[in-house]
């Protein structure tokens, strides 16, 4: 009898054995579904393009101001000039850099050449006021400049941080901003062979148009994914923002001057006046 009993209570064990082990794989089913759920779902978020619209507000709410003001002497006195524009901040690994065309930093790449006696620039966002110490132009075309900031500094900022677009063309349509006249458009884009730093944004086919819709130099161009795609350097053609690789850095302020800033400006407007006639 005593046998009897302990033979029941092994059955017993072993049934709770069995038991447990179609829980655990029950409750691993359960998790593996809910993760390819999850997966799915972004996976869908991934590739559903964000409206013109979205994209706009997020530039509104993430813009900063930036003033560049200098000044030269001639002549006829001082002739002191400031240019106002706003743009956003881009990450490229762990630097992070704000972003403009070099019309609107009183830097005249195109002449190669810095005229000012001094130049300086400032970003503002709320009470947050930033000097910009320097200023980098990029190798694949020398008229976009990037100013770089801590992370500590967009923190202060208080505005998120947009990454490069990790697959530009993934999409082929893309949502223009003009950022200091305020107006956006939707359009389809072209890649062209003898351009492929650039894609020309067709003007013919824009849509969906928002504000008094003039595109130009320095607005920005945004991926349907919210991601930067590039920026404009003219009228028509995007500069793609894949290749952040500098060309040169000049030091502001007073600094402007300095022979060796004269020199990095000199070689960059070579550069410039070498690109092709259809991206000048």
């Amino acid at each position: 009898q005593v046998a009897q009993v302990q033979q029941e209570k092994e059955l017993i064990r072993q049934e709770k054995e069995v038991i447990q082990q179609h829980a655990t794989v029950l409750a691993e089913g359960v998790s593996t579904l809910a993760e390819k759920s999850g997966e799915l779902t972004q996976e869908i978020r991934d590739n559903r393009p964000l409206s013109g619209n979205v994209i706009f507000s997020g530039f509104f709410s993430n813009r900063v101001d930036t003033e560049f003001t200098a000044r030269k002497t001639g002549l006829l006195g001082q002739a002191a000039e400031t240019k106002a524009t706003r743009t956003v901040l881009v990450s490229s690994g762990d630097q992070i850099y704000a972003i403009y065309h070099a019309q609107d930093t009183l830097l005249n790449v195109t002449a190669g050449q810095a005229s000012w006696d001094y130049l300086y620039g400032h970003m503002r966002r709320g009470f947050a006021l930033i000097s910009l110490d320097t200023v980098t132009f990029l190798q694949s075309d020398p008229r976009i400049v990037l100013a770089p900031i801590s992370a500590e500094q967009a923190k202060d900022l208080g505005v998120n941080v947009y990454p490069l677009a990790g697959e530009p063309f993934k999409f082929s349509e893309a949502v223009l901003v003009g950022g200091s006249e305020g107006y956006y458009g939707e359009a389809p884009f072209q890649l062209d062979a003898e351009t492929p730093k650039y894609v020309r944004m067709q003007r013919e086919r824009f849509s969906k148009l928002f504000g008094k819709f003039t595109p130009s130099r320095g607005d920005l161009v945004f991926s349907k994914t919210g991601e930067v795609l590039g920026i404009m350097v003219n009228n028509e053609f995007c500069l793609v923002l894949n290749d952040l690789a500098p060309a040169g850095q000049v030091t502001l302020g007073a600094r402007i001057q300095d022979p060796k800033n004269a020199q990095i400006l000199s070689n960059l407007g070579f550069q410039v006046s070498m690109l092709p006639p259809k991206v000048q």
